[in-house]
């Protein structure tokens, strides 16, 4: 999963930044089945990533 998450960002010029937060960071948070991937990009065009759900 995060290879795909960064390799998504390496690809597209308007990624500038990638961060993981919530429970995946904390390495005393016992890993489970329902965890998810709080995922940020930081961009430098909003807009475009608004008009398609894609």
């Amino acid at each position: 999963m995060m290879k795909m998450l960064i390799e998504f960002a390496k690809n597209d010029e308007r990624i500038r930044l990638v961060t993981l937060e919530g429970s995946r960071t904390n390495k005393n948070i016992p890993r489970d089945v329902y965890q998810d991937y709080d995922i940020s990009y930081f961009v430098t065009d909003m807009d475009s990533f608004k008009e398609n759900d894609r």
